[in-house]
């Protein structure tokens, strides 16, 4: 029996809210390489959208090596997987061309989930991939007190898209009437990781303007602690939390901070099974755009 398309969605969401349950929702504290997401045995490639937040952060929750296959990918590497391993799930998407009672077609994104394993659940007669191995012994340090690239990415982005800044005040906002935001003086911070996070939320924020991603939280923002205004609330904030994370600002206070914001959004769309996947597709894109890097296509295990 075909399994329906919400059932698909609610079980990615119930994996992620087991993750936010235990303590595990963001993979900014792994002990690998900064930037050693997630990544598929059989491309190499990073996950992107929402298996790069699940698989790392299991990954980390784990302690396993960061590369996952499907159970047939693993045994044409050389490897076994063990007895009695539980799978993972990994998202991806298929593309579906329907027509409707006139005849036109148009092109749906249909969810479809994989089964999926880490390296560390697999013995490796030969010896692991040298590809795990490069990328295991990677591990270095990520708390960084260098901000002079966060700086150059947040200027060169409001500079790019003509986004007005001021500072000053005790709020912080983006307006989408003005295209604008608004911010406290970095002084008035607990730290200068916490101003960029800030700053990094609200840019998210300015990214659905309708001139560039059109999200519906912004164009069509209709109250604060809507249903739709949550689910904005979520992207910008998985979106910082990315570019914090990519840009090596990971400090523990501030990957808490985060976690524990994220988290409650989270809990806020537990009836939405949409939700999180929705949100940490479209976080991706904006941290894109923010730090200007070409979006990735996703990639089979």
């Amino acid at each position: 029996m075909a399994t329906n398309a919400n059932d698909q969605y609610q079980r990615v969401t119930d994996a992620i809210i087991a993750l936010v349950e235990g303590g595990n929702l963001l993979p900014w504290q792994q002990p690998w390489k900064v930037g050693q997401f997630a990544r598929s045995l059989s491309t190499g490639k990073a996950y992107n959208g929402i298996n790069r937040w699940y698989l790392t952060s299991l990954a980390q929750a784990s302690n396993w090596i960061p590369w996952f296959g499907t159970y047939k990918k693993i045994a044409e590497m050389g490897g076994q997987v063990h007895k009695g391993e539980k799978s993972n799930i990994c998202v991806l998407w298929n593309f579906r061309k329907v027509a409707d009672a006139n005849g036109k077609e148009s092109t749906i994104p249909m969810l479809k989930i994989y089964n999926v394993f880490s390296a560390s659940q697999a013995d490796w007669p030969n010896g692991l991939p040298a590809k795990c191995v490069d990328a295991s012994s990677e591990a270095v340090g990520t708390d960084s007190d260098d901000y002079s690239e966060a700086m150059e990415a947040l200027g060169s982005y409001w500079q790019r898209e003509a986004i007005s800044v001021t500072f000053g005040g005790d709020s912080a906002c983006y307006s989408p009437r003005t295209d604008s935001v608004k911010l406290p003086d970095i002084g008035s911070f607990v730290g200068t990781d916490h101003f960029y996070a800030t700053a990094f939320h609200e840019a998210a924020h300015s990214t659905g303007h309708a001139k560039r991603l059109n999200r519906p939280g912004i164009v069509d923002f209709d109250h604060f602690g809507s249903h739709q205004y949550s689910r904005e609330e979520l992207v910008a904030e998985l979106g910082s939390a990315l570019i914090m994370g990519t840009l090596g600002l990971d400090k523990p206070n501030m990957v808490e901070n985060q976690a524990s914001y994220i988290a409650s959004w989270i809990r806020a769309l537990k009836d939405d099974s949409k939700a999180i996947v929705w949100a940490a597709g479209r976080a991706e894109k904006a941290a894109n755009r923010i730090l200007n890097i070409a979006p990735v296509e996703v990639e089979e295990s």
